[in-house]
């Protein structure tokens, strides 16, 4: 792997440990606070970091991108709601504001997250509109992802991308991936295999909620 994506891993690491103890803590203070924080590193030169702050089922979030390889990055600052839909089901919604390489973007986001006894579907959609007159409308699933829990820790399953942008075809991409389960968050690992105008990835997360 590419030093530098384990590099910002790590640091992401131990960023996100940093805060858990006071956070635990603090019990029942519900005042505002770091609510999660994610990194991700993809093959060949993809990075990407959120994080969230805020009290109750609503929070902000800002995020850090970076495509070293065709020079794309964003910064991102947004606002986010999250709702408990049932057991084991919950939808985080997100507005944000991007400036990017190419355009600025107003960006939707859609988290929804089930689970039913040992089966956990999670899906990131992502629609990017752009607010000036260069960029292009966007649209993501990245990813989707249906696992099996084969123990209270470890579960192993599949994950589908898709990336759509007007003017150009839309990419696919699917393969398989585990997810390992850590105080406080999650590690994940997928390799996925490019089916249409998509290349072959290498996809390694931490996340974590506070």
């Amino acid at each position: 792997m590419h030093r530098r994506g384990v590099g910002v891993l790590a640091t992401a690491a131990l960023v996100a440990a940093a805060p858990l103890r006071p956070a635990a803590s603090q019990g029942a203070d519900r005042g505002p606070r770091v609510t999660f924080f994610l990194a991700r590193y993809a093959t060949p030169t993809f990075y990407a970091l959120y994080a969230g702050y805020g009290a109750g089922s609503w929070q902000g979030v800002v995020g850090l991108v970076e495509n070293s390889r065709n020079g794309y990055w964003e910064a991102l600052l947004g606002l986010a709601k999250g709702l408990a839909l049932g057991p084991g089901q919950t939808m985080t919604t997100a507005l944000a504001v991007a400036r990017a390489s190419d355009s600025r973007y107003v960006q939707l986001y859609l988290v929804p997250s089930l689970a039913a006894g040992r089966i956990a579907l999670d899906v990131t959609v992502e629609i990017y509109a752009p607010i000036q007159r260069q960029g292009a409308f966007q649209y993501y699933l990245s990813p989707l992802s249906l696992r099996l829990g084969l123990t209270s820790r470890f579960q192993l399953g599949g994950t589908y991308l898709l990336a759509g942008q007007q003017g150009t075809t839309t990419g696919h991409a699917l393969g398989p991936g585990v997810r390992v389960v850590v105080p406080h968050g999650a590690v994940t690992l997928d390799w996925v295999l490019g089916l249409t105008a998509y290349r072959n990835q290498t996809r390694l997360q931490f996340q974590t909620s506070l």
